[in-house]
């Protein structure tokens, strides 16, 4: 589902929201897995995004944005026993924006929300992880910041 607004000029705001239902209903004829999640399907996503656009000089405007992403519980295996709990971000940009060209400064997850981007169950795959002690996660890198310059030719 996805909705946009535009409330009064120069404002706009957007918001969507998906929800899966995707679990196992028969796994290889074995029934071994049936009711759970499937891999790397979030139970849900939501995003609600506001844009501001206000002129501050002939064909140049200040330009702000803010979103904010939560995602649902996601598992990692078929066994349903790695997962991520539900988690969120914010992203922020500030810039300028004239008619060819445009400076942005932006930040993602800016609040250093802490998740995993993927993960493997050594039950898998005991060969290859059979050793560890823990399951491998891959932890998102945090808070990012940039510069983004732009020309429109």
């Amino acid at each position: 589902i996805e909705i946009a607004a535009l409330p009064f000029d120069g404002f706009e705001l957007t918001s969507s929201f998906g929800y899966n239902e995707a679990e196992f209903t028969d796994f290889n004829g074995t029934g071994l897995f049936d009711g759970n999640w499937l891999p790397n399907a979030p139970r849900y996503n939501l995003n609600v995004g506001g844009r501001y656009e206000h002129p501050v000089a002939a064909n140049m405007n200040l330009v702000g944005r803010v979103d904010y992403h939560r995602n649902g519980r996601i598992y990692y295996a078929q066994d349903n026993l790695v997962y991520q709990p539900s988690y969120h971000t914010v992203d922020l940009q500030l810039g300028l924006e004239g008619e060819q060209w445009a400076v942005t400064l932006w930040g993602r997850n800016v609040f250093d929300q802490d998740y995993a981007t993927s993960a493997y169950s050594r039950f898998i795959s005991p060969l290859i992880f059979g050793v560890l002690q823990i399951d491998p996660v891959q932890i998102d890198p945090g808070a990012k910041y940039g510069v983004e310059l732009r020309w429109n030719f």
